[in-house]
């Protein structure tokens, strides 16, 4: 059989345990093809250097490469959509991002070690462990570098430390739940409408609510706020008690403070209650 052209690049199976597995599916794809693109070595591009990990792109090309087909008709997220997902890499410290004249540049934490086959090992009852054998240069991305100080994280978990092989068979506290509730949450997104659908993220991003947070999925929280806005594409009132209750809670300084659970059942409330009046 003839090589496959084109390359290719490794995703670690951690990633399975990894809050990336519950992003908005835009998002996710958009984040598989930038680890794809960044550059597997130093390139020089119109007198600009691009080291290993990094690679230049933009809102507009983010957005044709998260759009999608629904019949003859061709669905691309919004730019804010796109910023939501800059910011949110930016964040979790799994990207590093900057401006320029030719457009985004961006950074990909850890590629070195996630890009490194020797740093990855295989499991077999016959024999030790045994670190993968490093491919060769034609069948490799010529990285011949060693990264003894990189840290054991999916690109840019700041918080996750090395786990040994018996931490490793049973996922942490939480992340269970999130990987067993997944296949219901892909199902139930579809049905609201892309437009809606994209609302309901920007409203969140905007209001600093983290729909993704372990707390939020385990209470079911998120689904109640994806739910409130499909049903906002039928009802003219809740569409308009939403929007009061969003242009409510953004100018007050104090609802920021709230944590992610108390930020959705208040907006919960203020939609319900749209002519409450403080004193």
């Amino acid at each position: 059989m003839e090589n496959i052209k084109g390359g290719y690049f490794m995703i670690a199976r951690k990633i399975f345990e990894s809050e990336i597995m519950i992003w908005p599916l835009t998002w996710f794809k958009i984040w598989i093809w930038l680890i794809g693109k960044a550059n597997h070595t130093e390139v020089k591009k119109d007198g600009v250097i691009y080291k290993r990990g990094q690679t230049l792109t933009s809102y507009e090309e983010m957005r044709e490469i998260g759009s999608y087909r629904v019949g003859y008709r061709k669905d691309k997220p919004t730019k804010s959509v796109i910023e939501g997902f800059v910011r949110r890499i930016k964040k979790h410290g799994m990207a590093n991002t900057r401006k320029t004249v030719r457009g985004l540049w961006i950074e990909i934490v850890n590629y070195n070690y996630f890009q490194n086959s020797a740093n990855y090992e295989i499991d077999n009852d016959k024999y030790k462990k045994t670190t993968i054998k490093r491919e060769t240069k034609s069948t490799l991305n010529n990285n011949e570098e060693k990264e003894n100080n990189e840290k054991n994280k999916l690109y840019g978990e700041a918080h996750e430390s090395k786990q040994s092989s018996e931490e490793h068979s049973n996922p942490p506290v939480g992340i269970a739940s999130i990987i067993a509730t997944l296949p219901e949450r892909i199902k139930s997104q579809p049905n609201i409408k892309v437009a809606f659908q994209e609302k309901s993220l920007r409203y969140a991003e905007k209001l600093d609510i983290d729909i993704n947070d372990i707390a939020v999925i385990e209470q079911k929280l998120d689904k109640r706020w994806f739910k409130l806005f499909k049903d906002a594409e039928n009802k003219t009132t809740l569409g308009k008690n939403i929007e009061l209750a969003y242009s409510y809670l953004y100018d007050h300084a104090k609802f920021r403070t709230l944590n992610n659970i108390a930020k959705i059942k208040f907006f919960f409330w203020r939609v319900n209650n749209p002519d409450y009046k403080f004193n």
